[in-house]
Parts: C-alpha cells; sequence; structure tokens
C-alpha cells in the first residue's frame, strides 16, 4: 500500500533500497513485514528473560519441551515445518522469522566451521522427513555432530550403550547415524555456541541485546541493496565515487521544499522519464526519442539539464547572474 501510494504504479526502486537510510539513498520507508519481524524476535526475547514470569510461557513450555526446550531449539539449526513437534499459532510465527535471521550453522572456511553444529533439530540430519532429538543421547552428552564420531569414524553402538543410552535406543542410533549428510561428517568446529545468536550478514548478535528498534535497522541494513544508478552515473561520468552519502544529503540540507527534494532525489537514481524513456515504451508515448527541445540529439537526461543547447544558455546565464551577486570576475 505504501509503495502504490509512492509510485501510483510499478516500483521505480526497488523496495530493498527505498527503505533503506536517506544517507545511503534509501527514503526510510517504513516496512510492516520487517516491523514484524523485529516484533517477532522481541517476543522470544521476553519468552527466555528469566526476569519476566507470566503463565503464558507455561504453555510455550509444554509445546517445545519435545524438541529438548527453547534453550536448546534456539541455538538449533531448525525448520518449524520439519520439527518433529506440531507447532501452532503465535508460537510457529515467532519460530519461523526465528529460523529466517539465525544461521547457527556458518560456512565452512578450511575444512573447519566456527561453530559447532548442532545435532538436535537438524533440518539437515532428517529421519522420515523430519528432524528429530532423542533426550535418553543428550542426556549422555551426544549435542554436536562431532561427537557421532571417533578418528573420522562412526562411533561404535557398543561405546554409545556403554555411555548409558538404552538397548532400546539400538535403532535410534542407526538411523541417526545413516541420516548425517557426508558433508557433516569429520567437520570439526572451533568453539561451543554458548550464546543464543542472530546473524545480519558478517555480524553476530546476542538475543539479551535485541530491541525492536535496532533489531528492524539492522535487519533493514542487512536487506540493503544499493542504489543502480550509482554505477549508472559512475559509467556516464567516467568517475568512481566511493561514498555516495554527501551527494545524498544534497536534498536534504540544500532546501526545505518537498517537490524540490523530490526532483533531486529522481535525478540521482536516474529516474527522470526523458523522451528515450517514453520512446522505449509498449506502445511508444512520444514520436521520436529526440530532445524536445534542440531536435538534433537523444533526450537522455545528461543531454535534457546539461548538453542541449537552450539548456547551456540557461546555465551561462545563471553563472553570469550568480557572479555578480557574488561580485566574481
Amino acid at each position: 500500500m505504501l509503495h502504490n501510494f509512492l509510485w501510483r504504479g510499478p516500483d521505480r526502486i526497488t523496495r530493498n533500497t527505498i527503505k533503506g537510510r536517506k544517507e545511503k539513498g534509501g527514503l526510510g520507508m517504513p516496512d510492516i513485514n520487517t516491523i514484524y519481524k523485529a516484533t517477532s524476535i522481541n517476543w522470544i526475547r521476553r519468552y527466555c528473560d528469566k526476569s519476566i514470569d507470566h503463565p503464558w510461557k507455561l504453555f510455550f513450555d509444554k509445546t517445545l519441551k519435545p524438541v529438548g526446550g527453547k534453550e536448546l531449539l534456539l541455538k538449533c539449526n531448525f525448520k518449524v515445518n520439519l520439527l518433529n513437534q506440531q507447532i501452532t499459532g503465535f508460537l510457529n510465527s515467532m519460530l519461523t522469522v526465528w529460523s529466517e535471521l539465525t544461521k547457527e550453522i556458518p560456512p565452512v572456511i578450511n575444512n573447519r566451521r566456527y561453530r559447532k553444529p548442532i545435532i538436535w533439530n537438524n533440518k539437515d540430519i532428517l529421519i522420515s522427513g523430519k528432524s528429530v532429538y532423542f533426550p535418553e543421547f543428550e542426556a549422555v552428552g551426544f549435542v554436536y555432530v562431532e561427537q557421532l564420531f571417533r578418528d573420522g569414524h562412526k562411533m561404535n553402538w557398543n561405546v554409545v550403550h556403554g555411555r548409558g543410552v538404552p538397548q532400546s535406543s539400538t535403532l535410534k542410533w542407526f538411523g541417526l547415524m545413516s541420516a548425517i549428510p557426508k558433508n557433516e561428517m569429520g567437520l570439526e568446529g572451533d568453539a561451543q555456541q554458548t550464546d543464543t545468536l542472530l546473524t545480519f550478514g558478517k555480524e553476530a548478535v546476542r538475543l539479551e541485546e535485541c530491541t525492536t528498534r535496532n533489531l528492524t535497522q539492522k535487519i533493514i541494513e542487512n536487506q540493503f541493496i544499493n542504489p543502480r544508478s550509482e554505477i549508472y552515473h559512475i559509467h556516464q561520468f567516467n568517475i568512481y565515487i566511493d561514498c555516495w552519502e554527501p551527494f545524498y544529503r544534497i536534498p536534504l540540507i540544500a532546501t526545505i521544499d518537498t517537490k524540490l527534494r523530490e526532483f533531486q532525489y529522481k535525478i540521482l537514481h536516474n529516474i527522470i522519464t526523458t523522451n528515450v524513456n517514453l520512446f522505449k515504451m509498449k506502445p511508444p508515448r512520444v514520436e521520436s526519442a529526440q530532445c524536445t527541445f534542440c531536435e538534433s540529439e537523444e533526450e537522455t537526461m545528461l543531454h535534457l539539464f546539461y548538453k542541449c543547447q537552450h539548456v547551456e544558455m540557461f546555465w551561462e546565464n545563471l553563472f553570469m547572474l550568480w557572479g555578480r551577486k557574488m561580485n566574481l570576475r
């Protein structure tokens, strides 16, 4: 609805750009989906906050008990629809957002992981299409995938049974070992995951430090796409610009008139409609792509505002007038 109001037609600038900060080329456009995600994560933070004692937590605790409880689940690489437990309603929505914004298992670098992959509720370790949680194995210390192997080989059942896992869990063990993907075998993690983390690109944030406002900002920054017009301007003028923020600040500091700000914003994003654009439409909206004023060259934005002979006269007169006002020779 907001984007329809802004453009009154197809989007002229990608939405992940529009909702970014003004200093980066965005408009700070509110994004309902992002706010919803941040609010959902904030509810999970309240759910995990032991200083908040409320009966509603008991219902969530009972639902999550078959998958190890919130302390384990929120550190797992899970997908809600693959959990071996039916989760519905608001809790389902919260956990779905959480699984989208977290990445318990980061990329492998030099055959090692930065974090140890957890066995339980792992979306990559499935039995009959569902992730698994066997409390009798976790109770004797089996939490991480690397603990299922010894010297690069699968651990023998007799050793596992000797640790205290009951004989009745034999089939569970062999089913679990056959479900381990080959790309998980033999990989070692560098550290245990002691904190409940969310990841935004290369940045990890502890759940306890999250608020709705800073989460919204981080989600937007992680999804932000640099305006495509930057590449156009670099090639058009054969220049390299390392930082665009001063240019995007110009409409904000040069005037308070909204129409002028809008006009400058459209120039920066190269979305001013010229005859070249109108002629490319199907069907064409103009008879020719030539300039409306000089009719000698195609009417691109650069020609229309700078190179056209009629516009050149305007700039010359403006600079002369400005020079006299400033007493310049």
